[in-house]
């Protein structure tokens, strides 16, 4: 019987197009640990489909298992990737119990969804989402207006995200409207050390 499975991805994706998810669609269960590493690119992806239905996560989409991890590290680069709903760079769902996600030294830029137009995510059930190593979201919007980077949806009371060490939001808007850079509807992210940097330009002539 597996009890364990440890995955570890290096790799570059370019112009992936799919009705569900862009470039990788990772159910994680049974206590295993999915790992996305090493300089991997992710990048032109999209779950946008001109005809038919649109799904979530242009570049990921992940279901995190009871006690399993998704770890994104080590200068992983998310770009130009982009959702018709959640998630334009990535969708999480973090809700099985005790669930990891680690993102470490990552870039998530140009990406947009209509909600969470880097990354959506659903944390519940104690798990915990953390976001740390000098980590860059860059110029990513919500065409919904809800988290023009991150959409964290936080439920219960020891389910945590964890922003921290240098991670840095850098946006530029075009008004009207203007979307929040972070949005957490249910409880506040835990937020240390990192910075959110906005400037707004004149939305482009008709």
């Amino acid at each position: 019987i597996l009890t364990q499975m440890i995955v570890r991805v290096h790799l570059v994706l370019d112009e992936e197009d799919t009705s569900q998810c862009g470039g990788i669609h990772a159910l994680i269960e049974s206590g295993s640990t999915f790992t996305i590493a090493d300089s991997s690119q992710i990048r032109n992806c999209s779950s946008i489909r001109t005809t038919g239905n649109t799904g979530d996560g242009g570049g990921i989409y992940a279901i995190v298992g009871e006690n399993c991890q998704l770890i994104i590290s080590n200068t992983v680069q998310i770009e130009d990737c982009k959702s018709g709903r959640r998630g334009g760079g990535a969708y999480i769902r973090n809700i099985a119990g005790n669930g990891r996600v680690e993102m470490n030294q990552i870039n998530v830029k140009l990406c947009y969804g209509t909600e969470g137009g880097g990354i959506y995510t659903q944390i519940e059930r104690q798990s915990n989402f953390t976001i740390t190593g000098t980590s860059v979201f860059e110029n990513c919007h919500s065409t919904g207006g809800n988290g023009g980077a991150l959409y964290a949806s936080v439920i219960g009371q020891n389910s945590k995200l964890i922003i921290k060490d240098d991670v840095r939001f850098a946006l530029i808007q075009r008004p009207p409207p203007c979307f929040s850079a972070l949005h957490s509807p249910n409880r506040l992210p835990i937020i240390s050390r990192s910075k959110l940097v906005c400037a707004s330009i004149q939305a482009p002539p008709p």
